[in-house]
């Protein structure tokens, strides 16, 4: 083709790149727009606002089990900025609108692949709907790819993205941890042959890295009455395992017979590009980490992020992939065509997901605030009980249960033993409050009419109900169900 035919089809397609880029965008601003913040999201919200930031880094990220970036992203817009919960989602989905720039813009695969999995459920909606840390795991995963693939010359970059990566999350952090001993094996061949700027550029790149982990394991290393590790320890071995290959094979597809031949085809395509030893680790460690320490089922994305940033490191350009056998570019074409047409699939998952969100509640949380601002429940008197309440504690600007602490306590979910037990432990001793928040995850009749049963034996009416539910996939996932009841005789 001749280079004047050729320059008006660039245009064309970096003008298609825009439009689809501009199109996923809308998308998932509009969504935001429409979406209720659940309990976890509100979570992070009160911890950046209720505390100092080195209470919070050095103190209480310990019982969360997270590292501090998104809590820090969150603190001085809280602080400094004073921005309204509202605007939380339009924070969160400004990374991942970043995270698809990267990807349609800098991505090495063919376009109908980077608009695949641009539309796909877990980028277009899970981590970018939904204000979460793991929102920055792809933005992150995918600069840390494309600096990767830049060589030497970007090691610096590389080093600092990976150091970025192991602040968001310890699923991050894991795959951050196998992308640089990955990195490190193959530099360690060819070091000899490193000009002394490139040693030590390399040698700061690793600093900034291993500065990041200490960081990490002082942040996050849990103490002894922590929730999530006394949850953990008390499942045993086989539970541990089984959500492990729940997680590995549930991602890709909704089959295990699918997912299994995929992931069949996949390793014979790392291993062909060198690769193995990248994505087994990566890929395998992130669901044991769902596996055996986090594994709620808005982590299971994860796993396919770090899938596709070892794909991105891997992928071969065109120079390389003129060299390929026969056999070879068959491999290759059987994996992108596969990997094409499981993750085309999982745009079906975004379309049901974004779809209930517009018509539905994603939590009731929202709803359950408006009536307690109307009855001016925090003067009058209120508790609540269980984890969920803490999706209403933003809606005000302090903490508006008394079993919580009252008005001059933090407003967030505080996960140690002590505390858990306090507001999750519902005894009859611990009604008084006028109003009373149950918040579950039971939507059924039989929950309703069991947990009004059981208020009204101590002279409680119910004043107002309200439900949510997740929208995970092509499903509707764990429900958030609000119940308010009134003391008859205040």
């Amino acid at each position: 083709m001749r280079m004047s035919e050729q320059q008006p089809l660039g245009k064309v397609l970096r003008l298609l790149d825009l439009t689809v880029f501009a199109g996923l965008s809308a998308l998932i601003l509009y969504t935001v727009s429409k979406h209720e913040p659940w309990a976890d999201e509100a979570q992070s919200w009160l911890i950046a606002r209720d505390l100092p930031w080195t209470r919070m880094v050095f103190s209480e990220l310990r019982y969360e089990g997270h590292p501090p970036l998104w809590y820090s992203i969150l603190w001085p817009l809280n602080h400094l900025f004073h921005l309204p919960y509202v605007y939380l989602g339009y924070v969160g989905a400004a990374f991942a609108i970043t995270g698809l720039a990267v990807l349609i813009f800098l991505a090495p695969f063919p376009r109908i692949l980077r608009y695949l999995i641009g539309s796909s459920f877990f980028f277009v909606y899970q981590y970018a709907v939904v204000a979460r840390s793991y929102l920055l795991v792809p933005l992150l995963g995918f600069l840390a790819a494309y600096f990767y693939r830049q060589g030497q010359r970007r090691i610096l970059a590389f080093g600092l993205t990976l150091a970025l990566l192991i602040q968001v999350s310890t699923h991050s952090a894991f795959l951050a941890v196998c992308m640089a001993c990955f990195t490190a094996w193959q530099i360690a061949s060819g070091w000899k042959n490193f000009s002394p700027d490139e040693q030590r550029r390399t040698i700061a790149a690793a600093a900034i890295v291993a500065l990041s982990i200490v960081i990490f394991l002082v942040v996050v290393f849990p103490p002894h009455d922590t929730v999530g590790v006394a949850e953990a320890q008390s499942l045993p071995l086989q539970i541990h395992l089984l959500k492990t290959m729940s997680c590995l094979f549930g991602v890709f597809s909704n089959s295990i017979y699918v997912s299994a031949g995929f992931l069949l085809i996949a390793c014979l395509w790392f291993l062909l590009n060198r690769g193995l030893l990248l994505m087994l680790p990566s890929v395998l460690g992130m669901a044991a980490v769902y596996g055996f320490l986090r594994g709620g089922q808005h982590h299971v994305g994860l796993v396919l992020v770090a899938f596709i940033v070892c794909v991105w490191m891997l992928w071969p350009d065109a120079e390389i992939f003129s060299t390929f056998s026969n056999d070879r570019r068959g491999v290759h074409l059987a994996f992108m065509v596969a990997f094409a047409m499981l993750i085309g699939w999982q745009v079906t998952w975004s379309y049901v997901a974004i779809r209930n969100d517009w018509a539905g509640n994603y939590s009731g949380a929202r709803d359950a605030a408006m009536f307690l601002k109307s009855v001016n429940a925090e003067q009058q008197g209120c508790s609540a009980f269980f984890f969920y309440p803490v999706g209403v504690q933003p809606y005000f600007d302090h903490n508006i249960f008394e079993n919580y602490g009252g008005p001059n306590a933090s407003a967030f979910f505080h996960h140690s033993l002590g505390f858990a037990r306090k507001v999750t432990v519902l005894t009859p001793a611990k009604l008084g409050s006028r109003y009373v928040l149950l918040a579950v995850n039971d939507r059924s009749e039989q929950s309703r009419l069991r947990q009004t049963a059981f208020m009204e034996q101590f002279g409680y009416r119910l004043a107002f109900y309200s439900e949510g539910s997740e929208f995970f996939e092509n499903t509707l996932g764990e429900p958030q169900v609000y119940f308010v009841f009134e003391r008859v005789n205040p």
